[in-house]
């Protein structure tokens, strides 16, 4: 970056561990929003990033929760005997995910919340909402 006095912002789909392997110093101070609090304590969330780890080597990123909770909803699906899983799925309208409900809309829409960061030293650092509780990064709802 030329300018550090210019803001950079990206959108929550870019917001992984390659983008700062490959972004580097340049990306320092980039503002993201991420589909996942990785600072999450909730407890699916933590027996998924251990048994992530302990298969791959490394800490998930929103992708393999997503991808997991999906599965999830399928399986569900899949067993509701009587249905096919189209009309399963859509008779939804939530889901337990691995850090907080999924709700969907009449039309199938998930949404859920995503969490205000920073790089700051390679690292993405969460960033307290004005008017939101506490230390941790506060949720603001938007569509998966």
């Amino acid at each position: 970056r030329r300018d550090e006095r210019v803001a950079l912002t990206i959108t929550p789909w870019a917001a992984n561990d390659p983008l700062i392997q490959l972004g580097g110093r340049a990306l320092e101070g980039t503002f993201v929003m991420q589909l996942l609090d990785r600072s999450s304590t909730a407890a699916p969330y933590l027996q998924f990033v251990q048994r992530y780890r302990e298969r791959f080597g490394d800490a998930p990123g929103y992708r393999a929760m997503r991808a997991h909770e999906a599965v999830m909803l399928a399986a569900r699906a899949l067993g509701q005997r009587g249905l096919s899983v189209r009309d399963a799925l859509r008779g939804f309208r939530s889901h337990p995910g691995l850090q907080n409900t999924l709700t969907f809309d009449a039309f199938g829409d998930a949404t859920s919340p995503l969490y205000a960061t920073r790089v700051r030293q390679g690292q993405f650092e969460n960033l307290p909402l004005r008017g939101a509780p506490s230390a941790a990064s506060a949720p603001v709802q938007g569509s998966m």
